[in-house]
């Protein structure tokens, strides 16, 4: 069985960079998809840089910020 782990971001720049890994430790190779409610932070810095590493990372990035 295959899943995707959707997770949810505005301005979590520093959550990501020190949770990020851990998501991955815990789901191996299956998906993990971060939609970015248009941060203002390094926010995509923080998951380019972690994509880099993480393959299976799929980033949205929304051009305006409508909530979650």
């Amino acid at each position: 069985m295959t899943y995707s782990v959707i997770i949810t971001n505005y301005n979590g720049a520093g959550v990501l960079k020190k949770n990020l890994p851990k998501v991955f430790a815990a789901v191996g190779d299956h998906e993990v998809i971060v939609v970015d409610d248009a941060s203002t932070d390094e926010s995509l810095t923080v998951l380019q840089n972690l994509k880099k590493k993480y393959k299976s990372l799929r980033i949205v990035k929304k051009a305006k910020n409508e909530g979650f």
